[in-house]
């Protein structure tokens, strides 16, 4: 058999503490592949067991993945409030999970800080995220994944363009102009002024994927949304530099027919310094793969 993601051999195992139960697992992404009921067996939470026995899986679409065993496309949802998407077939009822998507099952863990946000004490982003809800997502359209930069990586990223001023006051001094109060005071506050911006604007950064776009939310005093749909897509990138690396933080680019992805300080087609990146870079890799199979359709 074939995997559902990449098209490797699946492989039987045999799976521990569970006497005479075969799954399949993929040679390839590892991903695995699960007949009718076997992933009842393994479920160990039991509040996903029962949301999935109980409600299937949610905001169901059509997957560009074929059953192994149907070869018919497989149908791709949500499982509960998790955030995790699997796939499972309508006509012999396996579900196919990537890699660590067992686990993070079991363990019951939604993949983003986007409950953590609802919850926040913090009065601006209760404000902001009910305006966000009424007057940006459409009826239809589901939150998959949210979560904001990472604080120190963020910072330090954009802390150069507080850099820019200085040199140019120094370079000024340099040739005799007279600055006043001194150049390095008046260097030094201006770049205390534009580290405040930067700090204000990441309060009002938060990137979003839905079931039909991207969404980076920014701003300094309001708040603009700049939003992707999955079909503009047309390449990612994923760049962690050596700092980024320390946190476990990375930039996703996005390029678009008219953006080309350039990363720089300016690119609005960017999740800067998010947590895990490797793993947001599949899930949107996912949805945007959904999406150019529903386009064709």
């Amino acid at each position: 058999m074939k995997c559902p993601a990449c098209e490797e051999s699946l492989k039987t195992y045999k799976v521990k503490d569970f006497d005479g139960l075969l799954v399949e697992k993929c040679s390839g992404c590892e991903g695995l592949w699960f007949d009718d009921n076997e992933l009842n067996l393994v479920l160990r939470n039991d509040n996903v067991l029962k949301e999935l026995n109980t409600n299937g899986l949610k905001n169901l679409h059509k997957s560009k993945r074929t059953c192994p065993h149907c070869a018919i496309h497989l149908s791709s949802g949500l499982v509960g409030k998790t955030g995790i998407l699997v796939e499972n077939c309508s006509k012999c009822n396996g579900y196919f999970l990537d890699e660590g998507e067992l686990k993070k099952l079991n363990l019951n863990r939604p993949n983003s800080n986007y409950a953590k946000l609802l919850r926040s004490n913090r009065r601006s982003l209760k404000r902001k995220l009910p305006k966000f809800f009424t007057n940006v997502l459409e009826s239809d359209e589901s939150v998959i994944w949210a979560e904001k930069p990472h604080l120190i990586t963020y910072i330090l990223g954009l802390a150069p363009i507080s850099i820019i001023p200085g040199v140019v006051i120094g370079l000024l001094s340099v040739r005799g102009a007279n600055i006043p109060g001194g150049a390095f005071l008046t260097s030094l506050l201006l770049a205390l002024v534009i580290g405040v911006f930067i700090y204000i604007n990441y309060k009002n950064v938060l990137y979003v994927l839905t079931s039909k776009r991207l969404i980076i939310s920014t701003g300094f005093f309001g708040i603009d949304f700049h939003s992707i749909d999955y079909d503009k897509v047309t390449d990612l990138t994923v760049s962690v530099s050596v700092l980024q690396r320390i946190w476990g933080s990375g930039n996703i680019v996005f390029a678009t027919a008219s953006s080309m992805g350039v990363q720089s300080k300016f690119n609005k087609n960017i999740f800067r310094s998010v947590l895990n990146p490797y793993d947001v870079y599949r899930r949107v890799k996912r949805l945007t793969y959904n999406s150019d199979l529903e386009k064709t359709a």
